[in-house]
């Protein structure tokens, strides 16, 4: 049972800092937000039971209750109106930082596709994914030595082949041929 439990666990908490992160700006927000409507609530009803007469009939009861709830309503709505925006801006901020490095993955693997070997990639200091771009970039120095071992072998070929003839020499421009498509993009 415990061995399940640490799974479903590992699996929710893909991500750490992403989630840590998000979860404590929204929690903050609302934190926030609660105690500013708590702060409302208790200096509106503060205010009313100061202001209120020693002796109150029942019709000026309920015109000092209405007052009451009529602030309690607007000044609520525009907390948590204020709360939602906060909240939205945060997000935007926060989501651009995992948005950004995603953009760059994406447009480094299309050049890739594109038989390109691109830079390797650097990304902001409070970025997420880092453990990702240090993996694309494993990748990339992979690829740079794959390819600097093929152009090793085509050359060793383009001596070869020089003194070839006939047959032989058409294979070896055959395999000079497939090494180039294997190389596509990384020729002058």
């Amino acid at each position: 049972m415990a061995d399940s439990n640490q799974r479903s666990i590992k699996n929710i908490l893909i991500n750490r800092p992403l989630q840590r992160e998000f979860t404590f700006v929204l929690l903050a927000v609302m934190a926030v937000t609660g105690l500013l409507v708590a702060a409302m609530i208790h200096t509106t009803l503060f205010d009313a039971v100061q202001s209120a007469p020693k002796v109150m009939t029942r019709q000026t009861f309920e015109q000092t209750l209405s007052g009451i709830r009529y602030t309690l309503l607007w000044e609520a709505v525009i907390i948590i109106s204020a709360a939602v925006i906060v909240t939205g801006f945060l997000g935007i901020l926060l989501l651009h930082r995992v948005a950004g490095p995603i953009y760059r993955f994406g447009r480094m693997l299309q050049r890739i596709c594109d038989g390109e070997i691109p830079n390797e990639m650097t990304l902001r200091s409070r970025d997420f994914f880092k453990e990702t771009a240090v993996d694309m970039n494993g990748l990339i120095r992979y690829l740079k030595q794959r390819d600097a071992a093929l152009e090793e072998i085509e050359a060793m070929l383009v001596d070869t082949g020089s003194g070839l003839s006939g047959e032989a020499a058409e294979k070896v421009q055959h395999v000079r041929g497939a090494i180039r498509g294997l190389r596509k993009g990384n020729q002058n």
